[in-house]
């Protein structure tokens, strides 16, 4: 049956243009009622808030904003409420910088009209922010209230007395550096006069043979690491009572300004390695290195700068800011924390409106969870903490020393709570000082080795909570190592959305099944994939072979036989394949060698006679050679 035609159907009509116009009206009127309403509610706790949290009316603010702002169709002030939220996640440390206000000179009047309004609810929590850090630094946190002070200016950067208080900081992100051609021969390196730049900026002094462009962006680089660093290690620069003197507005003396920083800058790689070549045996590997005598960082534009310059910075701000005299940290003993530390601010992040460090989706966090957790690697404790760089330098299983002291530092900071956070920052403070050293800490683990050793292990295994928080914070990380986790089918669901864009997926000895891992199929971007462990079969397997840029597959102890490896040769990239302890025979050798780039199998304890297992290694290392 047809209805007849009404003028209400044309939205071009006079009618519809009322609807419009009204709709418009009680929006905007909204939006000027909700800026003007004065602050009340609940104050939730000075953690809850340093980790992203708010207050219930102004998430509801939020909300009324977000609603207001679909029905009028205002595109960007949807996507900046958005860009507003902080998902709520206990594994990483969030950090905050000063984010400008809304535009309310925009032409648009809807679009105008929530600038006001979201700027006006900005300032409200950015007053309440900075009472909250008066109260923090009454009661002796000040570290807590130094971080507040922060998200105060990330929520209203023009707020004048967290500016005040926290001085040249903040102001270093905006300040203009200053910048000329070197007059003079350049003492160290001798370059010629004019051959080079210098670069001076409020922390940092940057000797440059770089391009103009690159190295003024090094230098604002370097600036925002700075303002993110002093929020992670505030206890260690900082003389305590300062803020709190600050805040209660008594005038004390301005901080003695440290020293800048010295860093150069070489053009690129060849002449990054013709001159330091000799300082380091890996040297050629890196893009960057700080000189702990010389006191002085050297980068060259490349991949992984931004991680190398936060890693080798931590190194020398902490140096410069916590160290007396000559001392050398970890030259001698505790070389694992010094280390540590660094690695862990690699995994500094901005996160749009934010910033996060940590946290258990970090990249090198997989590789510390892998040799953790699936190989059970633990040096002997007494051993480990008392060993200096050259024991290092002279161990053959380095790497996993390196990857031993970002678990035990990511276990420590992020993982088992603030109060062993704090114990483990004033060792750090501690060892650079020549005060003492790291032994004690493996008691914020256990009692015994071996007790610690289970709790570093447990700690690092991802929890079914933990791994509803990465999901909803929308993290796509590139590496996910889940060795040994237990997760219900809704766990497993928020893994295939998080693991999209892997290229190293390890759910090695983890309890998912055929049902659980539907989703594999769609993870094109596969590398590495690790069921090791598991009881997965044909099902699983058949969506794994589709995906045709897989390189590296382990099937140890699954349950696979001769006919679930049907399909195998459709992944042509694969070069390593793990299928010991399985039940395939003979049979399934025919297929392996159709594999074009095999070059490692493993079939130890399968049912594959050991001769057929011998002509094919001779024949896969034969490949290898070749190539």
């Amino acid at each position: 049956m047809h209805r007849l035609y009404s003028s209400a159907d044309d939205e071009t009509s006079p009618w519809w243009k009322a609807v419009r116009w009204w709709r418009f009206f009680v929006a905007s009127v909204l939006l000027f009622t909700l800026a003007s309403w004065p602050v009340f509610g609940d104050s939730p706790s000075v953690a809850t808030i340093l980790r992203g949290g708010n207050p219930t009316w102004f998430d509801e603010e939020l909300s009324r904003l977000r609603d207001i702002a679909d029905q009028l169709r205002v595109e960007e002030a949807i996507q900046q409420l958005d860009a507003w939220i902080i998902p709520p996640r206990e594994d990483w440390t969030v950090l905050y910088l000063p984010v400008p206000l809304a535009d309310e000179t925009v032409a648009a009047p809807a679009a105008r009209s929530f600038a006001r309004a979201f700027n006006a609810t900005r300032r409200q929590f950015a007053d309440q922010l900075y009472e909250m850090a008066q109260q923090a630094a009454r009661q002796g946190r000040e570290h807590d209230a130094f971080r507040l002070l922060w998200r105060t200016l990330r929520e209203n950067p023009d707020h004048a007395l967290a500016a005040r208080v926290l001085g040249s900081l903040p102001a270093a992100l905006t300040s203009p550096s200053r910048v000329g051609m070197g007059r003079v021969t350049e003492p160290l390196f001798q370059w010629p006069a004019r051959s080079y730049r210098t670069s001076t900026s409020a922390h940092f002094r940057v000797t440059s043979r770089a391009a103009a462009d690159i190295t003024g962006q090094v230098i604002e680089e370097l600036e925002l690491f700075h303002a993110l660093w002093s929020q992670v290690f505030y206890p260690l620069w900082a003389p305590p009572g300062w803020l709190s003197e600050q805040l209660e507005g008594n005038n004390p003396q301005p901080l003695k300004r440290p020293p800048r920083a010295e860093v150069y800058l070489f053009a690129d790689r060849t002449e990054y390695l013709h001159l330091l070549g000799g300082e380091e045996a890996n040297i050629a590997v890196s893009v960057g290195y700080y000189h702990p005598e010389l006191r002085k960082s050297f980068f060259y534009p490349g991949e992984g700068l931004s991680e190398t310059l936060q890693h080798e910075l931590t190194h020398q701000l902490l140096q410069q800011r916590c160290s007396v005299d000559d001392t050398l940290p970890g030259r001698e003993s505790d070389i694992w924390l010094v280390e540590g530390v660094a690695l862990y601010m690699e995994s500094l992040r901005s996160r749009g409106t934010f910033w996060t460090v940590g946290g258990i989706d970090a990249p090198r966090v997989q590789v510390a969870r892998y040799r953790g957790v699936r190989d059970g690697f633990w040096p002997s404790w007494p051993a480990y903490a008392s060993a200096g760089l050259h024991d290092w330098k002279t161990n053959p299983q380095i790497s996993l020393l390196y990857a031993h002291a970002l678990g035990l530092t990511h276990a420590l900071m992020d993982l088992a709570g603030d109060e062993k956070k704090r114990v483990l920052m004033a060792t750090v403070a501690d060892v650079y000082r020549g005060k003492g050293g790291s032994t004690g800490l493996v008691d914020l683990l256990g009692r015994q080795e071996e007790e610690a050793k289970e709790r570093y292990q447990d700690l690092l295994i991802v929890t079914e909570d933990q791994m509803e928080q990465l999901a909803a914070s929308a993290a796509r990380p590139r590496d996910l190592v889940l060795c040994g986790s237990k997760f219900h089918p809704q766990g497993w669901a928020h893994i295939g959305r998080v693991a999209e864009n892997c290229q190293w997926l390890d759910l090695s000895f983890t309890n998912g099944t055929d049902d659980d891992l539907q989703w594999i199929g769609q993870c094109r971007h596969l590398r590495r994939l690790s069921l090791e462990g598991t009881t997965v079969g044909p099902r699983t397997l058949r969506r794994v072979f589709e995906l045709e840029g897989l390189e590296e597959l382990d099937l140890t102890g699954c349950r696979v036989d001769d006919e679930a490896l049907e399909g195998l040769t459709q992944l042509r990239h694969l070069h390593t394949l793990w299928l010991g302890e399985t039940r395939v025979t003979a049979a399934v050798v025919p297929q392996l060698r159709l594999l074009p780039k095999l070059e490692r199998c493993d079939l130890s304890g399968t049912l594959v006679p050991d001769s057929e297992i011998a002509a094919l290694q001779s024949e896969l290392s034969g490949r290898s050679s070749r190539r």
